[in-house]
């Protein structure tokens, strides 16, 4: 039975800190290096997304979340190598929130309602017409949650897989779920650090973690992971 290998790498950006973007080109040099050729990312900014954007030999869809309206959490991206993958189409998963009172410096009152975009994309594989789909996910912290918004994003992250397995479509998720997970039957994790996980349909053949805290780049270490998948 032949198959294809796919390396990915999940990178919580940190979009609120100062030199965004010569930081994401230290992250995306070094995913790069290890051999990834899709990336799902986190708290990633403006200035980050058009620098994937710009930079030769890569693409990427970018969800804006309604979100921390000062240096906050930004939006979630699946990036992906043009020579490798073309995209068939994108779209937003998105998760209404309600902040607790005070943790978005307003002070004490009301909850504040606030929209999360968890990012999917459709991608084609250019070699061999290899069908997967991509969700870079985003879960609120237990002590934003004012409501069950954090297991509703998970529940939505775990539909996404269990829709597409059903359907016999390959699928790779990876994102800051803050210590809670998508779950469906046919999906395993692939690696995990701290709260960030990278999931699989496919079979888990090699793993590393990408040390980005100790070079300053975030407070996340990027998670990388070679994928197995069945091509028959």
């Amino acid at each position: 039975m032949s198959h294809i290998n796919v390396t990915m790498a999940q990178i919580n950006t940190k979009r609120h800190w100062r030199f965004a973007a010569t930081r994401m080109k230290n992250m995306l040099e070094s995913a790069a290096k290890a051999g990834a050729t899709i990336l799902t990312l986190n708290e990633i900014s403006k200035e980050q997304a058009l620098y994937i954007k710009k930079t030769p030999g890569w693409d990427i869809a970018w969800t804006i979340n309604d979100h921390l309206p000062k240096g906050g959490w930004g939006g979630n991206a699946v990036a992906w190598k043009r020579s490798e993958w073309e995209m068939k189409n994108s779209w937003a998963s998105a998760v209404s929130i309600d902040y607790r009172p005070g943790t978005l410096r307003n002070g004490f009152g009301r909850p504040i309602k606030k929209t999360i975009n968890q990012a999917c994309v459709s991608l084609r594989n250019k070699h061999n017409d290899f069908p997967l789909k991509v969700m870079a996910f985003h879960f609120p912290t237990e002590f934003n949650d004012a409501s069950n918004s954090r297991e509703r994003a998970r529940d939505k992250a775990s539909a996404f897989a269990k829709v597409q397995i059903r359907r016999g479509v390959n699928v790779i998720l990876g994102g800051d779920g803050n210590n809670i997970f998508p779950k469906a039957k046919g999906l395993q994790m692939a690696d995990r650090d701290g709260p960030d996980a990278t999931f699989s349909s496919g079979k888990v053949v090699g793993k590393k973690v990408l040390k980005f805290k100790r070079k300053l780049q975030s407070d996340h270490n990027g998670l990388l992971a070679v994928l197995r998948f069945d091509l028959d």
